[in-house]
């Protein structure tokens, strides 16, 4: 026994050693872990807080609207977005819009519309629809020469942004689309990843034929995001997050995606570590 003794201390000293090293491995791990969690918190409120603040624009527009019985003038309605100075204040946001809503059949109604608020004549597009709805953008800021034959478009006619719309016309809340292709089938030559979020606009001069259950809907206001734009000035601000980021519409999938993070995670972290938020955003839920 005298002889096997250090063997034997030898044995459980080393044992007693891997398993406090095991410990201590576990427990760093563990500690990364929660680190990293609170990380991806982090980089979620910074995300959720940067749409709040956009959204809040367009509820301040909707405000304006409301408060004119929609009676705004283009001259008004570029004035107020202008002196919020969005390109510096909003960075993400491509802009804020209205559109007209009436029958199908109507179009000579909406282009006198357009002719009325803009002082010069706008086709509404596509010429030949098969749905109920006609809801062309009737102003939009800013508005440049780049962008000006999105004038006339019936956001209708695209099914991303009518299955938006269909939900803004059932209630007073905000709702968001799909993931969209921003200027597609508008005539823009470039063509940026993004997605809408629609509002409807109550008036009392809304048009009798639309049936009673929306007979206060006389149009919508909408605000246009650039996806990359927007959760890239969410996620750059100081100090940078050692995070990727990818974010989807709905469940997560290639046809889903609205947004991957180009920054290579923490080497500290290995790139091992991964935490999944779920969130609604006007309505429609994101991964």
């Amino acid at each position: 026994m005298k002889k096997l003794f250090p063997i034997v201390a030898f044995i459980a000293v080393a044992l007693i050693s891997l398993t406090m090293a095991g410990f201590a491995y576990f427990a760093t791990q563990e500690a990364a872990r929660i680190k990293f969690e609170g990380t991806a918190d982090d980089a979620l409120n910074r995300i959720e807080s940067r749409i709040d603040l956009h959204l809040s624009l367009l509820r301040s527009t909707q405000a304006l609207f409301d408060a004119r019985n929609g009676d705004i003038t283009r001259g008004e309605f570029k004035a107020f977005l202008t002196a919020l100075d969005i390109d510096d204040n909003f960075a993400g946001l491509r802009g804020i819009g209205f559109l007209r809503l009436a029958k199908a059949g109507d179009e000579a109604t909406l282009e006198r519309d357009i002719l009325r608020a803009r002082g010069s004549a706008h086709p509404v597009y596509p010429a030949i629809t098969q749905q109920q709805w006609r809801t062309p953008i009737v102003l939009f800021e800013p508005l440049d020469t780049s962008n000006q034959s999105i004038i006339g478009f019936d956001m209708f006619s695209d099914p991303a942004r009518r299955a938006a719309i269909e939900k803004a016309m059932a209630d007073d809340q905000q709702h968001a689309s799909g993931l969209v292709q921003l200027g597609q089938g508008q005539g823009l030559e470039q063509t940026f990843p993004g997605f809408l979020v629609f509002v409807r606009l109550n008036v009392e001069t809304a048009p009798d034929v639309i049936d009673a259950s929306r007979s206060s809907t006389a149009g919508f206001l909408y605000a246009s995001f650039r996806a990359r734009d927007l959760f890239q000035v969410a996620l750059s601000k100081a100090p940078l997050l050692p995070v990727n980021v990818e974010i989807f519409d709905g469940q997560p999938g290639a046809d889903n995606l609205l947004f991957r993070s180009e920054a290579p995670p923490a080497e500290s972290l290995g790139g091992k570590l991964l935490a999944r938020r779920d969130i609604v955003v006007a309505g429609r839920p994101w991964t």
